[in-house]
């Protein structure tokens, strides 16, 4: 409450007013840290800032779906979202400012396109994004669309209560393997190795069984190390 976000927001949109950068990310990892960000920006705008500041919400928070499926068959928004996006994104930009939630889910009803596609490419067109440490730093889900290796980008980025970032970082870059899932995979090309007639599988099936199996003694070994700490 001691003005943190302002002190750290005013400046980077003072540089961008004087064309030393093209945008900003806010990036946070709560959700109340969101709403004093997506407020600091409704207090700017009260005060004669104009921009076009855009808040991105996971896929699972916005979809119309108790389940997600993107596909065409199942969801209705995903069928021709793509002849109807740019007209949604159109409508969005010209009428509206600050991008909220709220207000990507009533654009894309009234166009019957995804919300969350429809945020990303509306993203492109936001002075300021403010979303999840994610869609910046994880390997998997991060905005290629900006932070592409090839990508050149003028970008700031603002990291609300950056401590929680190395806890978030370990969870992004570990992943966990299972020796029992190596031993399953390899008894099913065992088997489709038995009931091949075809040379050339048979010997790409042999060598992906070997590779199976060393995969398993380095794991067999590690176990034991782990046994003996």
């Amino acid at each position: 409450g001691v003005g943190k976000t302002i002190c750290t927001i005013f400046p980077a949109l003072k540089a961008m007013g004087e064309n030393l950068t093209d945008r900003i990310f806010y990036l946070t990892a709560k959700t109340i840290t969101r709403t004093v960000a997506e407020e600091c920006f409704d207090l700017l705008s009260e005060n004669k800032l104009t921009l076009k500041p855009i808040t991105i919400t996971s896929k699972e928070k916005v979809c119309i779906l108790e389940k997600i499926d993107c596909n065409p068959s199942v969801c209705p928004r995903a069928k021709g979202h793509f002849d109807r996006i740019n007209e949604a994104v159109y409508d969005l930009l010209i009428n509206e400012n600050r991008i909220t939630r709220e207000l990507l889910l009533i654009y894309a009803e009234k166009h019957m396109v995804c919300p969350y596609e429809m945020s990303l490419d509306a993203a492109l067109f936001a002075d300021a994004i403010i979303c999840d440490y994610n869609y910046v730093f994880d390997p998997k889900v991060y905005l290629r669309r900006f932070f592409a290796s090839d990508r050149k980008t003028n970008t700031v980025l603002l990291i609300d209560e950056a401590h929680n970032l190395v806890e978030r970082g370990r969870e992004m870059y570990s992943a966990i393997l299972y020796k029992e899932d190596f031993l399953i995979i390899k008894r099913i090309l065992k088997l489709l190795y038995e009931t091949s007639s075809d040379k050339s599988e048979k010997k790409e099936l042999s060598a992906f069984i070997k590779a199976l199996e060393s995969a398993n003694r380095q794991m067999l070994e590690w176990k034991r190390e782990c046994d003996e700490f």
